[in-house]
């Protein structure tokens, strides 16, 4: 009869002592790719495989969160849900960080962002972005300009459309690249077009309700989703009325504000890209 050991997933040497014929100790070497088993009459060494880590949802904020697992299979869901909650913004400091994010696109990637916004005032407002503001083609990101006008910037290299005056109700603005072409959408309804080249966006300086080196939104936002590739128009006609279920086909972020509460703006996508309130109010 030998004395049992409960391993986990860390290395290092542990005593083992048997007791058969006597208390010369062995030991047990782990490793990340095995256990070994050294100092016992057996002739050799004994070395046994590791069990395989356990896969399941390794986010906290998930209702199916496993906190066994090592590696995430994709299942998260059953986000906190405490009702229709949005966030204010109040022009002059609010915003969202959100620190290295992940599946977010970057390079030439194609792309979809979708956001609710209810603006109480229009001009350099920017709603959300990432990129490395300042270097050209670097960038993507979506803000109003003037009183009637919306881009999608990649930083010198931008999609200007007239959206009209979107104060004091909600919108939903969409901007989208297939690789090809860019586009934007306000209430489903194209409002642009180009052609652009040489997108090279970098997937960090993360923010919701501010871009650049400022632009601080004013205004409501809620419902914000990012996807690695570019929606049809009945897709986004189908988000309009109903929203991503969080597991979409190519669904990488997904905020639904639906938690109402705390300094964190929960992804429901299962991608972890949580993000730290600063400044704006739950409403």
């Amino acid at each position: 009869m030998t004395n049992q050991h409960t391993l986990g997933a860390y290395g290092g040497v542990f005593p083992f002592f048997t007791a058969y014929g006597g208390t010369d100790p062995a030991e047990i070497t782990v490793t990340e790719t095995e256990y070994k088993l050294t100092g016992l009459d057996f002739g050799a060494d004994l070395s046994l495989a590791q069990p395989s880590p356990s896969p399941g949802c390794t986010d906290p904020y998930a209702g199916n969160y496993d906190p066994d697992a090592v590696i995430d299979d994709g299942s998260c869901t059953d986000y906190p849900d405490n009702g229709d909650f949005s966030l204010m913004f109040d022009g002059s400091d609010d915003f969202i960080s959100i620190e290295n994010p992940s599946n977010i696109p970057s390079g030439n990637d194609n792309y979809t962002i979708s956001a609710w916004v209810n603006p109480i005032s229009m001009g350099t407002r920017g709603i959300i972005g990432w990129g490395t503001w300042g270097t050209d083609n670097t960038v993507n990101a979506i803000r109003f300009n003037g009183s009637d006008q919306i881009f999608n910037f990649w930083w010198n290299n931008d999609l200007l459309v007239t959206c009209g005056d979107l104060r004091n109700s909600w919108h939903n603005v969409v901007a989208l690249f297939d690789g090809t072409t860019r586009k934007i959408y306000i209430d489903g309804v194209l409002k642009g077009t180009d052609t652009p080249t040489g997108h090279n966006a970098v997937a960090e300086n993360f923010k919701i309700g501010s871009t650049s080196f400022g632009e601080y939104f004013h205004g409501l936002i809620n419902d914000i989703s990012i996807w690695n590739r570019a929606l049809d128009e009945d897709e986004i006609a189908s988000n309009i009325s109903s929203g991503p279920t969080g597991i979409d086909s190519g669904l990488v972020s997904y905020w639904t504000f639906d938690g109402g509460t705390g300094t964190t703006l929960i992804d429901n996508s299962g991608n972890m890209n949580h993000g730290t309130i600063n400044g704006a109010t739950w409403e």
